[in-house]
Protein backbone atom coordinates (compact mmCIF):
# COMPACT_ATOMS: atom_id res chain seq x y z
CA UNK A 1 0.00 0.00 0.00
CA UNK A 2 1.05 3.49 -1.38
CA UNK A 3 1.34 6.13 1.73
CA UNK A 4 -0.74 8.54 2.42
CA UNK A 5 0.28 12.51 1.46
CA UNK A 6 -1.09 15.27 3.49
CA UNK A 7 -1.95 17.57 0.53
CA UNK A 8 -4.75 19.61 -0.75
CA UNK A 9 -7.09 18.42 -3.92
CA UNK A 10 -5.37 21.22 -5.47
CA UNK A 11 -1.76 20.57 -4.80
CA UNK A 12 -3.13 16.73 -6.27
CA UNK A 13 -3.96 18.69 -9.20
CA UNK A 14 -1.08 20.48 -9.82
CA UNK A 15 1.20 17.74 -9.84
CA UNK A 16 -1.17 16.16 -12.13
CA UNK A 17 -0.56 19.04 -14.57
CA UNK A 18 3.11 19.45 -13.71
CA UNK A 19 3.34 15.22 -14.44
CA UNK A 20 0.58 14.63 -17.01
CA UNK A 21 -0.37 17.75 -18.62
CA UNK A 22 -1.98 16.34 -22.13
CA UNK A 23 -3.39 13.42 -20.43
CA UNK A 24 -6.91 13.18 -19.81
CA UNK A 25 -8.53 14.74 -16.42
CA UNK A 26 -12.30 14.08 -17.73
CA UNK A 27 -13.90 12.61 -20.10
CA UNK A 28 -17.71 13.39 -20.08
CA UNK A 29 -20.08 12.84 -22.49
CA UNK A 30 -17.66 12.31 -25.60
CA UNK A 31 -15.92 15.66 -24.57
CA UNK A 32 -12.10 15.61 -22.94
CA UNK A 33 -10.16 17.81 -21.20
CA UNK A 34 -6.55 17.31 -20.29
CA UNK A 35 -5.11 18.34 -16.99
CA UNK A 36 -3.66 21.51 -18.38
CA UNK A 37 -7.16 22.42 -19.66
CA UNK A 38 -8.70 21.79 -16.59
CA UNK A 39 -6.21 24.14 -14.40
CA UNK A 40 -6.49 26.48 -16.88
CA UNK A 41 -10.74 26.54 -16.47
CA UNK A 42 -10.10 25.94 -12.59
CA UNK A 43 -8.13 29.39 -12.46
CA UNK A 44 -10.27 31.48 -14.49
CA UNK A 45 -13.32 30.60 -12.32
CA UNK A 46 -11.30 30.82 -9.14
CA UNK A 47 -10.62 34.30 -10.56
CA UNK A 48 -13.89 35.02 -11.25
CA UNK A 49 -14.60 33.91 -7.90
CA UNK A 50 -12.45 36.41 -5.99
CA UNK A 51 -13.99 39.28 -7.73
CA UNK A 52 -17.08 38.57 -6.89
CA UNK A 53 -16.09 38.57 -3.12
CA UNK A 54 -15.23 34.60 -2.07
CA UNK A 55 -12.53 34.58 -0.15
CA UNK A 56 -10.13 32.20 1.92
CA UNK A 57 -12.93 30.62 4.78
CA UNK A 58 -15.94 31.79 2.12
CA UNK A 59 -18.36 28.51 2.27
CA UNK A 60 -19.70 28.30 -1.21
CA UNK A 61 -22.15 25.58 -1.89
CA UNK A 62 -21.77 23.88 -5.39
CA UNK A 63 -25.86 22.47 -6.75
CA UNK A 64 -24.75 20.69 -9.50
CA UNK A 65 -25.25 17.67 -11.24
CA UNK A 66 -22.56 15.25 -11.52
CA UNK A 67 -20.93 16.83 -14.41
CA UNK A 68 -17.48 18.47 -15.22
CA UNK A 69 -19.12 22.02 -13.97
CA UNK A 70 -19.42 20.39 -10.62
CA UNK A 71 -15.85 19.29 -10.95
CA UNK A 72 -14.44 22.94 -12.48
CA UNK A 73 -16.41 24.47 -9.52
CA UNK A 74 -14.72 22.27 -6.37
CA UNK A 75 -11.71 22.49 -7.98
CA UNK A 76 -12.06 26.45 -8.23
CA UNK A 77 -13.62 26.59 -4.46
CA UNK A 78 -10.45 24.83 -3.45
CA UNK A 79 -8.09 26.75 -5.18
CA UNK A 80 -8.95 29.77 -3.16
CA UNK A 81 -8.95 28.03 0.01
CA UNK A 82 -12.55 28.73 0.47
CA UNK A 83 -14.96 25.84 1.73
CA UNK A 84 -17.07 23.78 -1.22
CA UNK A 85 -20.13 22.44 0.17
CA UNK A 86 -21.74 20.32 -2.35
CA UNK A 87 -25.59 19.94 -2.38
CA UNK A 88 -28.11 17.18 -3.34
CA UNK A 89 -29.90 18.23 -6.80
CA UNK A 90 -32.10 16.26 -5.90
CA UNK A 91 -33.42 18.16 -2.61
CA UNK A 92 -36.52 19.85 -2.51
CA UNK A 93 -36.60 23.71 -2.04
CA UNK A 94 -36.98 24.04 1.63
CA UNK A 95 -34.07 20.97 2.02
CA UNK A 96 -32.03 23.26 0.07
CA UNK A 97 -32.87 26.73 1.94
CA UNK A 98 -32.12 24.00 5.22
CA UNK A 99 -28.84 23.16 3.71
CA UNK A 100 -28.14 26.61 2.49
CA UNK A 101 -28.83 28.21 6.53
CA UNK A 102 -27.07 24.92 8.16
CA UNK A 103 -23.40 25.05 6.23
CA UNK A 104 -23.42 29.15 6.56
CA UNK A 105 -23.37 29.57 2.65
CA UNK A 106 -22.44 32.65 1.43
CA UNK A 107 -22.51 31.86 -2.57
CA UNK A 108 -24.36 29.09 -4.37
CA UNK A 109 -22.97 27.95 -7.94
CA UNK A 110 -25.90 26.69 -9.45
CA UNK A 111 -25.31 23.83 -12.39
CA UNK A 112 -24.13 26.44 -15.25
Amino acid sequence: MLPLENITIDEALMRAVKDYPQNDAIAYDGQHWSYEQLNSIVDDLARKLVNIGVTHGTHVGIWCEAEPNAVFSLFAVERIGAVAVMINTSLKENEVASVLDYTDVEYLLIGF
